[in-house]
């Protein structure tokens, strides 16, 4: 489960900015050297500004989130992400074997 939403979650991330940006949203991050205010014309875009900000505020895949944004190492990465999937395998396919 931690490979599938350490990868997923990207993914998710390049298809909701994919959407967006065709949908007529502006999907520039602040820093982007763009204004940082959008057209207030439009309540749609003021509204999915803070959805795209939200986007742009992580870094995907999770791992590299980690280390730059929280500054763990990369052992640190590793063993965390490692117990966590130690914890989440057993509880899932305890799950799935209940429910069959």
């Amino acid at each position: 489960p931690v490979v599938l939403v350490n990868g997923g979650t990207g993914l998710v991330k390049v298809v909701l900015l994919r959407f967006f940006r065709r949908a007529g949203f502006d999907v520039t991050p602040l820093n982007g050297g763009r204004p940082s205010h959008l057209d207030s014309s439009s309540l749609r875009v003021r509204g999915s500004h803070h959805i795209v900000q939200l986007l742009h505020r992580f870094r995907f895949p999770l791992h590299d989130h980690c280390r730059k944004n929280l500054q763990w190492q990369n052992s640190q990465v590793l063993l965390r992400f490692v117990l966590l999937q130690a914890f989440l395998t057993p509880l899932l396919l305890g799950l799935l074997v209940k429910l069959r």
